[in-house]
């Protein structure tokens, strides 16, 4: 099985997708790192025996870290989580927002349909509480809502 991204990504001394680290020489544990990976794509039949001693040979003789790069990148993801912001959390603006939505749209109707008993108060106390929570807890959300349901890991 694929290591995850950024534990492979550190396992390099610099990491080697920083434009600046990309003309350093890269270690002897630099270009076992990269070896090891090229041994599980082959294992995993994403390289060929060809491309696996190719890719192999390259690392033998001194190289940068942009070089070894060259040869994983299409193994490994390369985007950094330090360079592109983080999607899967958003601010809480974006609650806020559906809460004043649901919450006008509801009182609304109920104002053009006869009033009575004010129904629309559940929807603004139900709506209120993910951004009131958020707001109180100073964190941020995910992106799938409140954070619990299928998928939610701590």
């Amino acid at each position: 099985m694929p290591e995850q991204p950024e534990r492979f990504w550190a396992g390099f001394h610099l990491d080697p997708r920083r434009p600046e680290h990309a003309r350093v020489r890269a270690t002897d544990a630099d270009r076992d790192h990269a070896r090891d990976l090229f041994v599980e794509a082959y294992a995993d039949g994403r390289l060929t025996r060809a491309e696996l001693d190719v890719r192999t040979a390259r690392t033998t003789a001194p190289i940068t870290l942009g070089a070894l790069l060259t040869l994983v990148s299409d193994l490994q993801p390369i985007r950094s989580a330090s360079a592109e912001p983080d999607r899967s959390r958003r601010p809480v603006g974006r609650e806020l927002l559906v809460f004043v939505v649901c919450s006008v749209a509801c009182v609304l109707l109920w104002s053009q349909t006869g009033r009575g008993f004010f129904w629309p108060l559940w929807v603004i106390v139900f709506t209120g509480l993910p951004p009131l929570a958020t707001l109180v807890s100073g964190r941020r959300v995910p992106e799938g809502g409140s954070g619990r349901g299928k998928g939610h890991t701590q």
